[in-house]
């Protein structure tokens, strides 16, 4: 029923990570007229006010193996995504990566020179990011506005060294580990 109202020439392209999930569908379904459509129009004319969104429709559009749309998303994003979020930021420059270093290269500037700073722990997670991509300028100017916004250095260096469970540093995933139960220990006395 929903196929039948062409939904790929009708929806919203207000909401990246909505034609995300409706690209996801009509793969789904096997419609690829219908998702080969949709991916170009949203590559094209999607809104680019959120990061995540954005991030979640390019990795949407990888996955349909749409190259060309991916290149055209990337390309707008790098350029005029909103900076609003640092943590969409951070999202957004991952799938930018895996779509071609110039375009998360073009990105991290924007980003470091214009990125809210309203919350210290997605700045952290966005500095984060920007060093995994080997921008060390970016780091530098982010960590500079960061500064001036009242940010410290202590708090962004002891955050940035910080590690997610089951994560090494770097982010990638720490190695299997068991635990065993410590053997007692025997007092000189015993012997």
């Amino acid at each position: 029923m929903l196929l039948a109202r062409d939904p790929a020439a009708h929806a919203s392209l207000d909401n990246p990570g909505g034609l995300a999930s409706l690209l996801e569908m009509l793969r789904w379904y096997e419609d690829n007229d219908a998702a080969a459509a949709l991916a170009s129009r949203a590559a094209a004319h999607a809104s680019l006010d959120s990061a995540l969104g954005i991030a979640a429709l390019l990795d949407s559009l990888d996955r349909a193996g749409a190259s060309d749309a991916v290149a055209t998303l990337a390309s707008r994003a790098a350029a005029h995504a909103s900076l609003d979020s640092a943590l969409g930021i951070d999202s957004l420059l991952d799938s930018l990566r895996r779509a071609g270093p110039n375009y998360a290269a073009a990105l991290a500037s924007r980003a470091a020179a214009n990125a809210s700073l309203d919350n210290p722990e997605d700045v952290t997670s966005l500095l984060g990011e920007l060093r995994g991509a080997g921008a060390s300028d970016a780091v530098a100017v982010l960590t500079a506005r960061a500064g001036s916004a009242g940010i410290s250095s202590t708090f962004l260096d002891r955050r940035a060294k910080t590690s997610w469970p089951g994560r090494e540093p770097n982010g990638t995933p720490s190695q299997l580990w068991d635990w065993q139960e410590p053997q007692p220990r025997h007092s000189e006395s015993e012997f």
